[in-house]
């Protein structure tokens, strides 16, 4: 076969896997979506304790209605992705759809690459070997939509309690293409158009859209450059862990209100770090800005023994970061620490809100064995007309990419910096 003729046949492929992907489900397909719609729709409004406190039920029932209509001119994603939207309208982060953990659960695509959040925007922080040369450039626009943009288009499909709880997921969502293609921030090809920006210079690159479940491995930044990363990022796989900083202080970083399977548990881990202030501490830091949740009462030896312990239960000698990801049973054990001793509070707003609809329920559609969730009780962590949508720190400090790169924490620095 000639060269042409092999270009020919490449691209036939390409462009029939791309129109597999975009047309519409078979009348049979779109009558069990449908079946799974109504289901979704039954168990999140009778399992909910108030389902229509974010939308009336009107208003509800009528997307939900016209929902069910359109699914048979529908593809495939799009289907999931509107259903997604419809469980996130509910209004709350713990009734939700089970991206964006794993995309290969739905059968998705990602793109070869992580981003992430700072302060001065959204950045590439890993990238499969071919594009490891974007690795620390800054997105501008995905598709033709802006970063901006994007993030305000994708919010409807974000389960969430607050706006902080917003970029956890959207990062995630963002290496989606079929999210992007429903969203209409990118259409869904075999490859998506990043413009990225570094060095003072601007470019654009396509992106592979890959199986999921085939995804490459991915080349971080300190990887590439033989650095370290911010101590707070340097064991994310970690349930809990501790360190010693030079000055003596307790570093202690819980990634989940959970016992680790493998590791001591979480209470046994706490009773190690008490005997270690006991032996002497000028300071106790604990670290949840990673932390998604769990279960608070794992964590209640450790607040009670550090609310006992005068030497630390000082403002200037105890302090909880919390940030973005401080989640659920994060956020009731932050609450603890708030409640019951003196620490001082360092990081950014929480992504949960001192009283919130938890207690997860789960179910899966019958057709398309789709896992889906919902909150089955509001929990009231205090006064009941308290409405505020985070637990904001006493001083609000947000990591810029410089600060990722360089390997500096500056929470910590601000609390052992005198």
């Amino acid at each position: 076969m000639s060269a042409s003729r092999r270009c020919s046949a490449a691209v036939a492929i390409l462009l029939a896997a791309c129109a597999s992907r975009t047309r519409v489900v078979t009348p049979n397909a779109a009558a069990a979506w449908q079946n799974d719609l109504a289901f979704v729709v039954k168990s999140v409004t009778s399992g909910h304790p108030q389902p229509f406190h974010s939308m009336s039920e009107a208003d509800f029932n009528r997307v939900a209605n016209e929902l069910n209509q359109s699914i048979p001119r529908l593809p495939r994603h799009r289907i999931i992705v509107r259903i997604g939207e419809l469980i996130a309208a509910v209004g709350d982060g713990h009734t939700r759809f089970p991206w964006p953990w794993n995309p290969a659960d739905l059968g998705f695509h990602v793109l070869p690459v992580e981003l992430e959040f700072f302060s001065d925007g959204l950045y590439v922080t890993a990238a499969s070997a071919p594009f490891a040369d974007i690795v620390g450039s800054r997105v501008i626009a995905i598709g033709d939509t802006r970063v901006d943009e994007a993030l305000r288009r994708l919010t409807p499909v974000i389960s969430r309690d607050n706006r902080y709880g917003i970029e956890r997921i959207a990062k995630r969502l963002l290496t989606v293409p079929e999210v992007l293609d429903a969203e209409r921030i990118a259409p869904l090809r075999n490859k998506v158009r990043v413009t990225f920006e570094k060095n003072f210079q601007t470019r654009e690159i396509l992106l592979p859209a890959i199986l999921a479940n085939q995804a490459p491995s991915l080349t971080s930044f300190h990887q590439l450059h033989g650095t370290k990363l911010p101590l707070h990022r340097s064991s994310p796989d970690r349930f809990y862990w501790q360190s010693t900083l030079g000055d003596g202080s307790i570093y202690a970083e819980i990634n989940s209100v959970s016992n680790q399977p493998g590791y001591a548990t979480l209470p046994v881990f706490c009773e190690q770090l008490l005997a270690a202030v006991d032996r002497g501490a000028p300071r106790v830091i604990v670290d949840l800005r990673h932390n998604g949740g769990g279960s608070r009462e794992l964590m209640l030896p450790c607040v009670e023994g550090l609310a006992a312990r005068e030497s630390v239960n000082r403002p200037d000698r105890l302090y909880v970061v919390i940030g973005g990801e401080t989640f659920s049973a994060a956020l009731w054990t932050a609450l603890d620490f708030k409640n019951r001793t003196r620490a001082s509070f360092l990081g950014e707003p929480t992504a949960g809100c001192p009283n919130f609809y938890g207690e997860t329920r789960r179910a899966e559609t019958p057709e398309k064995h789709i896992p889906f969730t919902w909150a089955s009780r509001m929990n009231w962590r205090t006064d009941r007309n308290d409405m505020r949508e985070a637990l904001v720190p006493d001083r609000v400090i947000r990591e810029s990419f410089a600060d990722y790169s360089s390997g500096r924490d500056l929470v910590l620095e601000a609390i052992v910096t005198p």
